[in-house]
């Protein structure tokens, strides 16, 4: 089953992002919406990981989340970077979305 799972909270404060990425599977993608932007940094915590999922076409950025927190510039590699519409065609392409709060 594909699932889109989404992460609000930074890996700094909160474990959402670690616990997540535990779960994923190979036909599953990660969008990181509000503070959880700022796991994408490209010197972020999770940064190996991300960027594997973003090499895979996997990783998927609120852009006016990130634009919020400046931090645009610096995001990984490959990342793709989503406006509202594309959240919610996300949201019916996965089979099902896990939120991690």
């Amino acid at each position: 089953m594909a699932i889109l799972h989404t992460v609000n909270k930074s890996a700094a404060s909160h474990p959402a992002l670690e616990q997540c990425l535990a779960t994923m599977q190979a036909d599953s993608a990660l969008l990181l919406i509000e503070n959880g932007v700022l796991n994408a940094i490209n010197e972020g915590l999770k940064a190996d990981q991300l960027a594997l999922l973003a090499a895979q076409k996997r990783l998927y950025v609120l852009e006016v989340d990130a634009i919020a927190r400046g931090i645009t510039q610096r995001l990984l590699p490959n990342t793709q970077l989503v406006d509202d519409s594309e959240f919610v065609r996300l949201c019916t392409v996965f089979d099902t979305v896990q939120s991690w709060y």
